[in-house]
């Protein structure tokens, strides 16, 4: 199978470290596998690509697998997180930068 397939649109950027460092109330640089379900559900309210609580599980488990159910570091989500957005990364950043420029105007 290919990356974390298709329905990962999300892109780690300013969004994703204040997210972090809001789950990461610690500041030990790591969330828990217990936050990542959270944490993933709500990247994906942030970046507008709305998954279902079944792909927010499904993304979250191959995540907590990836990583032997440890905590997480978050250069190692965030390198994760953009590698897994091959072909519709560039097409998903414009649309986020539209969105942008249309809730500001």
């Amino acid at each position: 199978s290919s990356g974390i397939n298709a329905e990962w649109p999300l892109r780690p950027g300013e969004e994703f470290d204040r997210l972090f460092d809001q789950y990461d109330a610690n500041k030990s640089g790591m969330v828990t596998a217990k936050q990542l379900p959270k944490m993933i559900s709500d990247l994906s309210k942030i970046s507008k690509t709305n998954l279902n609580d079944k792909q927010v599980a499904e993304i979250s488990g191959r995540l907590i697998q990836m990583f032997a159910n440890k905590d997480i570091p978050r250069t190692e989500l965030s390198l994760v997180i953009s590698s897994n957005t091959p072909q519709h990364g560039v097409q998903f950043k414009r649309e986020m930068n539209e969105k942008r420029q249309s809730l500001r105007s």
